[in-house]
């Protein structure tokens, strides 16, 4: 297979395994700004996402941060950024895992391995946190601190994303109790004789 559609299969091979976290086919509702975050459902292709997120436009681009509670697993949180660009990407880019940092405030450094990718003619390039070294402690800064801080190292330059957590924990909790809402047909004994 050459070296094109290697990269190619690669891509699709990679978009398939992350394809539950992301949201290409899933319409947004339920929306309810916490602060500086924004917690809402997305449905469509099941699962739904119980997702929170937050934005900030730095280097000229609009980019999202963005937490997801996956139907039927509300416990594990999917981490990801959005970077909406100006123009189009010219041709599918799929990265091996990259490393950079996170940090909450003055708590420890935390090292994250990440992979980045979009599709050809997409305005968005996705970054999909693969890892959070010391996640259960990040959870616990992240409720507790004032700014989220990201570095991420290209071969071209180092980039740096600062997002405020106000309203962080609010979304993320109601995010976490519509994920664990029963559904109503556990209404069904209200109506039984």
């Amino acid at each position: 297979m050459s070296s094109a559609g290697w990269q190619r299969a690669a891509l699709a091979a990679w978009l398939i395994a992350v394809a539950p976290i992301g949201a290409a086919d899933h319409i947004g509702m339920m929306d309810r700004e916490h602060g500086e975050w924004i917690s809402s459902v997305l449905i469509g292709e099941p699962p739904a996402r119980f997702r929170v997120s937050a934005e900030r436009v730095e280097y000229g681009v609009y980019t999202e941060v963005v937490v997801d509670l996956v139907e039927g697993d509300c416990v594990q949180r999917f981490v990801s950024l959005d970077v909406y660009l100006r123009n189009p990407i010219e041709q599918d880019l799929v990265t091996a895992e990259m490393e950079g940092a996170l940090r909450i405030d003055r708590y420890p450094l935390h090292r994250i391995f990440y992979r980045v990718g979009a599709m050809a003619g997409d305005f968005v390039i996705h970054i999909f946190l693969m890892e959070i070294e010391g996640e259960p402690a990040f959870w616990k800064e992240m409720a507790a601190g004032q700014a989220l801080r990201f570095r991420l190292p290209t071969e071209r330059k180092d980039y740096y994303l600062r997002f405020p957590l106000q309203g962080f924990t609010e979304a993320l909790q109601r995010a976490g109790r519509l994920c664990n809402e029963l559904p109503a047909d556990a209404d069904r004994a209200y109506f039984q004789k």
